[in-house]
C-alpha cells in the first residue's frame, strides 16, 4: 500500500486526486455495506412481521371456523334428535290408527252379528 500511495504521491496533484478517489470509494463502499445490512435486516423484521400477523389472522380464523362447525354440529345433532322424536310418535299415531281400524272392524263385524241374530237380512259390508 505504502508503495502505491509513493508512485501516485509522484504525480502530485493528479496522484492526489487519484488518492482522494480511491479513499472516497471505501468510504462510499462503506456506507453502502451499512445501508444495505440496514435493509436486509428492516426486510427481515418486517417479513417476520408479516408472518407472525399471517399465523395471528390464521388462529383467529380458525376459531371462527371450530365455533361454525361447533355450531353445525350442534344443529345437526338438535335435527337428529327431533327427527327420531317426530318418527316415534308417527310410529304411535299409526300405532293408535291399526288398533282404531281394529276396533271399527270389530264394531263392523258386531254390528253385523247383532243384524242377523235379529232376522235382518240386509247385510252391508
Amino acid at each position: 500500500m505504502d508503495a502505491l500511495l509513493a508512485s501516485l504521491l509522484d504525480y502530485s496533484a493528479l496522484g492526489l486526486f487519484a488518492i482522494y478517489l480511491i479513499i472516497q470509494s471505501l468510504h462510499s463502499q462503506k456506507k453502502q455495506d451499512a445501508l444495505l445490512k440496514d435493509f436486509k435486516d428492516e426486510l427481515r423484521m418486517l417479513r417476520d412481521k408479516r408472518e407472525e400477523e399471517i399465523t395471528e389472522l390464521r388462529d383467529r380464523y380458525s376459531v371462527v371456523i371450530d365455533d361454525l362447525n361447533n355450531h353445525r354440529d350442534r344443529l345437526i345433532n338438535d335435527l337428529e334428535r327431533k327427527s327420531k322424536a317426530i318418527l316415534n310418535k308417527l310410529d304411535k299415531i299409526e300405532n293408535q290408527i291399526e288398533r282404531i281400524e281394529i276396533q271399527i272392524s270389530e264394531l263392523r263385524t258386531a254390528e253385523q252379528f247383532r243384524r242377523l241374530q235379529n232376522g235382518g237380512s240386509n247385510l252391508e259390508i
